[in-house]
């Protein structure tokens, strides 16, 4: 708990068991522990944001009723401004205990203040999170965009490298978990060893994926691109010398 504490900007977190569900960070910005499970986002007004209800928690001893109360103080003392979320995994075996703490750095959160509960309105670091229209026109952007001119260098490809590729696929995502690829009129070309890497333009360094399989592959997570990255290399492997080019 103490890392995570430090993590989110409390540099002076102590090595204890007992922790407060609220710390202020060395900046002034609050500190909210809060379990995985009570904080699933959803669509509040077009924006994601949870719900957290205090007074519903189940607090059977009077240290967790002084706790409870010094959150829903700290809450509503900093409704509209911005607090820090340390994540932590329920242990179900021991719910005086839990399985496990993170410090949510993809994420800060927003308090408002709703009755006897109150919302966390989720944001991403470099957003205002703030949700009131703009004050002028022009904050919403431009109706006729200006044009400008943009030279740039790019690794020549072979379009006869393109159509063998999907040809020798059928034009169908190589992809063997893929079921994405029958919602796509075309396929998409990927290079094993990408070109800024000095792979190949050659068909023995590229397979047809479908735009869903080729974005993951790309900007997907890790685990998601390992793996698809694994299934990739497992096709070329099947490919044998004697495969066709």
């Amino acid at each position: 708990m103490f890392l995570s504490l430090r993590d989110a900007g409390f540099s002076n977190a102590p090595r204890a068991t007992n922790v407060r569900w609220v710390n202020t960070a060395d900046d002034g910005v609050l500190i909210v522990n809060l379990f995985r499970d009570d904080i699933h986002p959803r669509r509040i007004r077009g924006r994601w944001a949870v719900t957290i209800r205090p007074h519903d928690w189940h607090t059977k001893t009077a240290a967790r009723r002084s706790k409870r109360d010094e959150l829903v103080e700290m809450l509503t003392a900093n409704a509209g401004n911005f607090v820090r979320v340390v994540v932590l995994e329920r242990n179900l075996h021991n719910d005086r205990k839990h399985a496990g703490t993170r410090f949510d750095c993809d994420s800060r959160w927003r308090v408002q203040k709703v009755g006897n509960h109150f919302q966390l309105h989720r944001a991403r670091p470099g957003e205002s999170g703030d949700d009131t229209p703009p004050k002028t026109p022009g904050e919403y952007g431009k109706l006729k965009p200006a044009w400008r001119e943009v030279v740039s260098k790019q690794i020549e490809r072979s379009i006869g490298v393109k159509k063998r590729t999907l040809s020798r696929a059928r034009y169908r995502c190589e992809n063997p978990g893929c079921a994405d690829y029958l919602h796509y009129e075309s396929m998409d070309v990927h290079h094993v060893t990408s070109l800024g890497r000095r792979g190949a333009d050659h068909t023995r360094n590229t397979v047809a994926l479908c735009p869903a399989c080729h974005t993951r592959v790309h900007r997907g997570k890790p685990k998601v691109r390992k793996r698809l990255e694994q299934a990739i290399k497992a096709v070329v492997r099947s490919r044998g010398k004697s495969a066709r080019l």
